[in-house]
């Protein structure tokens, strides 16, 4: 006995529902099967209806999911399924997957046939995908939809691949993909990594500098010096990184000094041999990035005083083991011989010059005559060794701490032994101290104490350690000497005192926010840190933590360490959306784990409510998944695109 079944007149058990062939959300395929088959789709009393049951087997189908093409209609396709590829990301490839499925023969005279493609006669791979017709709209997600790999592959030509490469720049979290094959739309949901978070300011606004540590070297002829470029980005593309990569370094006077490191962020500067009669001659070193300079370098070469390389003395240094029980201190004095004649050997120290810069009065304001040769002398001190017990039971150790007494030392071209210079205070000098390679894992900063406090030229003291093949060391400038303490960790604090934006909650960020746009926008720029982790440096200084923050016309949420939060966000009892590139999703749709959610105007997700959306009515239960296929609490009945069914 044939059953009929009307859209909109009767309403069907869940049981059923859930059996409907439908994409949540998205709209229903445009072209409905009103081309179909007699035999093999049954008449029903409405040819618009949207249901039908096959006699034969009893399964209720959709007539939506039944080819209209009039080839895919003779070759039996009832339709296809898209599988997305995992996280796509910007210029990189990606792989959409899809399997056709073959229904019984269109009618009796082919019931030979086994499939689509045997039906159609497709000699080839690429003759099926020519027969299929097969073509994509991935609205931005790949950077050329017309020029992607289809293929069509296993025994009927059912398994269908779709390859290309996506777009640069990827500009939200998620793209809905159409395939169109046998005159059928089939869509699917592909979750990508947006690029960055939006820059502030527009690219016109923007503009990219750089600074370099020191800003001046003082050489003598032959010797080689460093220096740090620091880029200075108001824009959030192109990375940092990026530049450094395009930055090359020209001296204007090659006669003077030249200049390597190129694509790097250390310039290397080789002072040349003065002229015959000159005492002193000076150039610049520029960064350039492309045509435009965007940092200069001074660089003196004299022959008044030359500078020469660190010496670094480990006569006087000592162990201090603290505490630690018995069976772990032989470990730690092995431990402790290894960091003494690895600071010994650090060439990364002792082969490159320091920038030495006296200050107003010269060198005679220390009692450095002229001619001579002036050089820093580092002498290891106190080295702490720490330990803990791993997790199988044994003992770790590592270099816990460092003491350096580091003095301005002179000499003569002929003599052997230096004298310390009289006491230095207001000059300038930039030198490298020397890390032990055996502090403990992870550490990538080290804490350096001056007379007590931490150095002033970098964030409260934490300097990068860099790990070069000759040694590691960290670089520090000072205006005078005297002892010196390092300790390491793993990260860099942010900076000082956090300010909390406008439009933000207080006391720990609790709670809805409103979304009116008269609240003002927060001035400063976006920062990547070393962690690769972006926050907003504030115009005048701080920066947002434990808050909500409208950064050009979008919200973003900062945790209590003033880092950028993304995805889903619980505030007291409300749960927010913050999207890759860290905006908050407002009035808008998120597919998530195979579920839908809802975002209110102000950012909260729906839950336990309807929501009217593009005239149709949703419910959202309470983990705020939208109901589909089944009946609300209040006794309504929405069907698989989750709209309620009137």
């Amino acid at each position: 006995m044939k059953k009929y079944f009307k859209q909109y007149k009767q309403a069907l058990s869940a049981v059923l529902i859930s059996m409907m062939v439908l994409q949540p959300i998205s709209s229903l395929p445009s072209a409905w099967a009103t081309e179909y088959d007699p035999e093999a789709v049954f008449d029903i009393e409405d040819e618009d209806a949207w249901l039908y049951e096959d006699e034969e087997d009893g399964n209720i189908y959709s007539r939506a999911a039944v080819a209209t093409d009039s080839n895919a209609g003779k070759w039996g396709v009832t339709g296809f399924t898209l599988s997305a590829g995992g996280t796509a990301k910007a210029g990189e490839s990606y792989t959409i997957t899809g399997t056709i499925t073959a229904a019984d023969p269109a009618s009796p005279s082919n019931s030979s046939w086994t499939s689509w493609a045997s039906a159609s006669n497709a000699a080839s791979p690429e003759d099926a995908v020519s027969k299929a017709n097969i073509s994509v709209n991935s609205n931005g997600l790949f950077a050329d939809d017309a020029s992607l790999a289809k293929t069509l592959s296993g025994s009927g030509y059912t398994d269908l691949t779709i390859t290309g490469t996506t777009a640069a720049e990827l500009t939200t979290s998620q793209y809905t993909v159409t395939v169109t094959m046998f005159g059928v739309d089939e869509m699917v949901t592909i979750t990508a990594e947006a690029t960055s978070p939006e820059d502030p300011t527009t690219p016109e606004e923007g503009e990219i500098t750089g600074s370099f540590d020191p800003e001046e070297l003082i050489l003598s002829p032959g010797q080689e010096g460093e220096s740090t470029l620091t880029i200075h980005n108001t824009m959030a593309s192109p990375s940092d990184a990026v530049i450094i990569e395009a930055v090359t370094y020209q001296s204007n006077d090659e006669n003077v000094a030249v200049v390597s490191g190129h694509g790097t962020n250390k310039v290397v500067v080789t002072a040349k041999e003065l002229a015959e009669g000159d005492d002193l001659a000076e150039t610049t070193i520029s960064a350039m990035l492309g045509e435009t300079k965007i940092a200069s370098l001074r660089v003196e070469v004299n022959n008044d005083v030359k500078v020469k390389s660190s010496e670094v003395n480990t006569d006087s240094a000592k162990p201090d083991f603290g505490n630690a029980p018995d069976d772990v201190l032989e470990d730690m004095q092995s431990e402790y011989e290894s960091a003494v004649a690895d600071i010994a050997g650090n060439r990364a120290v002792t082969a490159v010059a320091p920038s030495l810069d006296p200050g107003s009065g010269g060198w005679a304001r220390y009692g450095i005559p002229a001619e001579s040769i002036v050089y820093p002398l580092q002498t290891l001190g106190t080295i702490s060794m720490g330990y803990y017990r791993d997790t199988d039971g044994s003992y770790k150790t590592f270099v816990e701490k460092v003491d350096f007494d580091i003095d301005l030392y002179w000499k003569s071209s002929d003599e052997d032994e230096g004298k310390k210079a009289n006491d230095v205070k207001d000059g300038k000098f930039t030198f490298r101290i020397p890390v032990p390679s055996n502090i403990r894992q992870g550490m990538n900063y080290a804490v350096v104490k001056h007379e007590g406090k931490n150095v002033e030229n970098s964030n409260s003291g934490y300097l990068p350690i860099n790990k070069h093949q000759d040694g590691w060391y960290v670089q520090v400038t000072v205006s005078h000497l005297s002892p010196f303490e390092l300790t390491f960790a793993a990260e860099q604090p942010k900076p000082s005192t956090p300010v909390f934006g406008g439009g933000s909650s207080s006391g720990g960020g609790g709670g809805s926010r409103s979304v009116s746009s008269s609240i003002p926008n927060l001035s400063g720029q976006w920062i990547l840190d070393a962690n690769q982790r972006w926050w907003f440096s504030l115009t005048g200084g701080g920066y947002p933590a434990n808050a909500w923050g409208r950064i050009n016309n979008k919200w973003y949420y900062f945790d209590e360490f003033g880092y950028m939060m993304i995805g889903w966000l619980k505030l007291a009892d409300t749960w927010y959306f913050l999207q890759p590139a860290g905006d908050m999703v407002e009035n808008d749709w998120v597919f998530y784990n195979n579920q839908w959610y809802f975002l209110e105007a102000n950012g909260a997700m729906a839950a336990n409510k309807w929501i009217s959306y593009k005239n149709n009515w949703y419910y959202f239960n309470a983990n705020g998944d939208m109901a589909v296929s089944t009946i609300t609490p209040d006794g309504y009945m929405v069907d698989a695109n989750g709209a309620w069914i009137q």
